[in-house]
């Protein structure tokens, strides 16, 4: 076996020898200066000089500059194919995908980001608007109608809210019928609906109650309107008809006027179904006593008096009115006043009126 030895500056000696196997090894010194080291007797390197610091080594490895190399752990100090990430103190995911947004994401998405700004979001009612359960199942209806629009429709008296965002309605009115009379007495006229200032000044608009029937067989005349765009006055309440006939000639009353469907609000049906119908008049060889119309606003029938006295007249119908108004401030309030049917007497009584509010 051959080998070099050579001799230390102020002693020793280091000796180069080639291991006894075939073959060549060749040993590359540096181009410029430089130091080999190797260590006495065998054993690592040390990190000061150069070295790992290790015998054996395995793996993925970690070093701090001073101490010796060790086996680095998967999970802990670094991320090995198909671990997980663990829980880093910061990071950019600008180019990640896949993130599952029902496991792992926490905290609430602001508005700006197409979230919700909060941790309980919840819906909030406006005027004519009803929401039912809770977020997010919740069931949103309109409590109102009006006209195939959005508003509200009002059968008794109130006051109406100016939603959010509306600055124009459309105010549908019709007054209650007047009542329906019998023989020496005359019936009660029907209550005006109309909408009126409440904390926003507008001038009111009124539809009239139909008057009561007479008892000396004459239908009471319609209501009117005032402050309106449009108006229609209410039909007017059948008269008695034909003399009174002992033992019973058979001849009714004569049927109420109708309003006039002009506007497509009402019917023509005279003394049914027509709003502001006037009432049917009284039979005066018949009776019993006819009842009202069905639509809002008819007059009451007068009283049919069985042959023995003159019938009733049947009452007027409630007069319509339509108005539109502008400029309104949202939140203020306008009242409502929806006008009752007037009493009969012995005839049968009128029907309430009705408001509808439309934006």
């Amino acid at each position: 076996m051959s080998s070099i030895v050579i001799a230390g500056d102020t002693s020793g000696t280091c000796t180069l020898q080639a291991n006894a196997v075939a073959g060549t090894t060749t040993l590359t010194l540096p181009t410029t200066s430089g130091t080999l080291y190797a260590k006495a007797g065998g054993g690592a390197i040390g990190v000061a000089d150069g070295g790992t610091g290790a015998t054996t080594l395995t793996g993925v490895l970690k070093g701090n500059g001073t101490s010796a190399f060790t086996a680095a752990v998967a999970g802990t100090d670094y991320v090995a194919p198909g671990g997980a990430l663990g829980t880093p103190s910061s990071g950019t995911l600008t180019n990640a995908t896949g993130l599952p947004l029902t496991t792992g994401v926490t905290g609430t998405l602001p508005v700006a980001n197409g979230g919700t700004g909060t941790a309980t979001p919840s819906l909030v009612a406006g005027s004519g608007i009803t929401i039912s359960g809770s977020f997010p199942n919740q069931t949103i209806a309109s409590s109102g109608g009006g006209g195939g629009g959005r508003g509200q429709v009002f059968t008794s008296s109130g006051t109406y809210t100016i939603p959010t965002g509306i600055t124009a309605i459309k105010v549908t009115a019709v007054g209650g019928g007047g009542g329906g009379g019998q023989n020496n007495g005359t019936a009660s006229t029907g209550g005006s609906s109309s909408v009126s200032s409440g904390t926003q000044s507008i001038t009111t608009v009124t539809a009239n109650g139909g008057v009561g029937g007479n008892g000396s067989g004459a239908g009471g005349a319609g209501g009117g309107f005032s402050n309106a765009a449009y108006g229609i006055t209410g039909g007017k309440g059948g008269d008695e008809q034909g003399a009174v006939i002992c033992c019973g000639a058979n001849a009714y009353g004569g049927a109420g006027g109708a309003v006039g469907g002009a506007y497509g609000y009402l019917s023509y049906l005279p003394g049914s179904g027509g709003w502001g119908a006037g009432g049917i008049g009284g039979n005066p060889s018949y009776g019993p006593t006819p009842t009202s119309g069905s639509g809002y606003g008819s007059g009451g029938g007068g009283y049919g008096s069985n042959g023995n006295y003159e019938a009733g007249g049947g009452g007027g119908g409630g007069g319509l009115a339509i108005q539109y108004f502008t400029g309104l401030t949202p939140g203020n309030t306008l009242t409502v006043t929806v006008g009752s049917g007037g009493a009969g007497n012995g005839g049968a009584a009128g029907l309430a009126g009705i408001v509808i509010v439309e934006w």
